[in-house]
């Protein structure tokens, strides 16, 4: 009876975006789909639902409450929307470059030979992020949009240093959103890096750093990762709501993948299965260097590349 619900509760979700789509592709009814990216937290909220102890009639009545208060909120609460019947939500506005104006921004922080461990952890929104390249500051990040402030937080504890990335605020044209950001690390120290992103884009290299836990947790978002070796065992999480992740990891590395995943496709070539949800690549238990990754997603895609 169980999975039967679950069924239902998912089934509801997906028939009724279908439904959008078809009466969007009929003319019914109008929306921006740069709107609809600003609801991907409700992705997660969902999720949460399904792994709730309760009845899973219980879970379809607070999915569909969920949806209904979605909805409630764009119209009410999104500016251009108001004062405006609810079959009418696209403005049908045509933007250009010369509808916004990008403002640059640069955070930096020293580099401390003393720092031997540091903590980075990024807020990042929605946009276009990368992170590729070293520096000789502890980290450099720039911002070309118009999303932000952003603002950098740095202090020091028993642990290492620890930097906090995130966003301060502003007004933000919801029709046109800019936000691309670059990031530089720096190499000499151990890095445990965390990222939370909205509807982002990713495209994060960290073969040149020593990377000793990496922890995503995104909505709508598109990720490709790619590690090094540098360092005997690196833990990787994903939690992930309507994403498509790609992690690369080395050849010489163990890997091992431990999935709890709904509706979710997994690309795995080259891996083991060891039992239910748990996959290793040959040679895992002797490897000299792991990778260890541990996925929670729903509705999406995510495959392991060895390179």
């Amino acid at each position: 009876m169980e999975n039967k619900f679950k069924n239902i509760f998912w089934g509801v979700i997906l028939l009724t975006l279908g439904l959008v789509l078809a009466l969007k592709n009929f003319g019914v009814i109008h929306f921006s789909w740069r709107a609809l990216l600003q609801l991907w937290p409700i992705l997660l909220i969902l999720w949460g639902i399904s792994v709730l102890p309760v009845k899973a009639s219980l879970k379809l009545v607070l999915a569909l409450c969920v949806a209904a208060l979605s909805v409630v909120l764009v119209y009410y609460k999104s500016p251009q929307y108001e004062n405006r019947p609810f079959w009418q939500w696209n403005t049908d506005t045509e933007w250009t470059d010369e509808d916004w104006t990008p403002q640059e921004q640069v955070l930096t922080e020293p580099m401390d030979s003393n720092v031997k461990f540091v903590k980075f952890k990024l807020e990042a929104g929605a946009g276009k992020f990368s992170v590729a390249d070293t520096t000789t500051a502890l980290i450099y990040f720039h911002k070309s949009g118009n999303i932000g402030p952003y603002a950098l937080e740095s202090f020091d504890d028993d642990k290492g240093r620890t930097l906090h990335i995130n966003m301060e605020g502003g007004d933000v044209n919801l029709g046109q959103v800019k936000n691309d950001v670059h990031i530089k690390l720096n190499s000499e120290p151990i890095w445990d890096v965390e990222i939370n992103a909205g509807a982002a884009e990713m495209n994060l290299d960290l073969t040149p750093f020593k990377v000793r836990s990496f922890k995503l947790a995104s909505g709508a978002a598109s990720a490709e990762l790619k590690l090094g070796a540098s360092i005997d065992t690196t833990q990787v999480k994903i939690e992930m709501g309507a994403a498509s992740v790609k992690v690369m990891v080395p050849k010489d590395a163990g890997c091992q993948v431990k999935s709890e995943s709904f509706l979710s496709s997994r690309k795995l070539d080259g891996f083991d299965k060891i039992k239910s949800d748990l996959y290793q690549t040959p040679g895992f238990d002797k490897a000299t260097r792991k990778v260890i990754i541990d996925l929670k997603a729903a509705a999406s895609d995510f495959k392991v590349e060895r390179y």
